[in-house]
């Protein structure tokens, strides 16, 4: 059996912690500098998640105005619903469906972190998926306020982050840097309603500044587009996360799973976690007395009682 050698630092290791901790280090340091020192296989498995979401997001800005796109983000999140409470070929356990729900939560706390906003807009509808909230996992509330906070809602379509993208992430450099990438489905959904809004404004007669921001999230989109064309990037290969649905376990025939399916697939799951039940102790038999006792003292009323305990 091997022995475990001890690790040191030398004294230029000594030397260099000592220069980076004359000032009371941050949180964020210390934090920065253990994921740096312990790097795992998962590490490395949500780097490559977050690089093929962030290429995948590229492509779907290229194609924003693409018929298709609402079957492509139906599919992306009704996947990550089912590979959250699936283990292989079958369903998951409690344990195992916490551990891939933090898995995707860390490849949308990254993508949100590097600007790519159409995987972590697209997570989002994944987390608060009936199917998946009724977990209660309390580790995404951050995450899910943040980004409702940032986007917007249905209830005011987006609107926050169309705003952003046409006032604050529209300018040249920043299309082109190609650092922030907007919600494509957002992006899409503009599209359809800017051209029913323009006609049905000109009918209602209201007034030119609302008009001019419509007309200023346009121009954002169609930068976007056309910028993100230029480098084809509409060639490239849309993962098949938007393309291919993964089996349900116990639905594998069938093409589309229905809303209720995947509630009652969650319930059941719920349903097998085994709660931890008390044992009661078995009671000890009574011991058997060796001799009869004919007579006791009882104190209270200080006299004698004549008393027999039966075998």
């Amino acid at each position: 059996m091997s022995r475990r050698v001890s690790k040191t630092l030398s004294q230029e290791g000594l030397a260099l912690f000592n220069l980076c901790y004359e000032s009371k280090p941050s949180r964020r340091s210390i934090k920065d500098l253990l994921c740096s020192i312990f790097h795992t296989k998962d590490d490395e498995l949500i780097h490559s998640l977050t690089k093929q979401c962030r290429d995948s997001s590229e492509h779907l800005i290229a194609n924003v105005s693409n018929k298709q796109m609402n079957k492509w983000v139906d599919t992306f999140v009704q996947n990550i619903v089912i590979l959250i409470m699936k283990d292989g070929d079958k369903l998951a356990r409690m344990h195992t469906v916490k551990k891939n729900f933090k898995l995707y939560l860390n490849v949308a706390n990254k993508a949100l972190k590097n600007n790519d906003h159409n995987t972590a807009w697209l997570m989002l509808f994944a987390f608060i998926n009936k199917s998946i909230s009724d977990f209660n996992f309390k580790h995404a509330e951050t995450f899910i306020k943040k980004c409702i906070s940032m986007y917007g809602s249905t209830n005011n379509c987006f609107q926050n982050h169309a705003l952003d993208v046409s006032e604050q992430y529209s300018s040249d450099n920043h299309v082109k840097e190609r650092k922030y990438i907007p919600a494509a489905a957002v992006l899409n959904m503009y599209c359809k309603k800017l051209r029913a809004y323009h006609k049905t404004y000109d009918d209602l007669g209201v007034k030119q500044s609302k008009r001019n921001k419509l007309l200023q999230i346009e121009k954002a989109v169609d930068k976007y587009e056309t910028h993100y064309r230029s480098l084809n990037m509409h060639e490239k290969e849309l993962m098949p996360l938007y393309r291919t649905l993964a089996k349900l376990p116990g639905f594998e025939d069938k093409e589309k799973i229905a809303f209720g399916d995947l509630l009652n697939t969650s319930k059941q799951i719920r349903a097998k976690k085994k709660k931890k039940s008390r044992v009661e102790p078995e009671a000890k038999p009574a011991l058997k007395r060796t001799q009869d006792r004919d007579w006791i003292y009882n104190p209270t009323y200080k006299k004698y009682k004549k008393y027999t305990i039966p075998n």
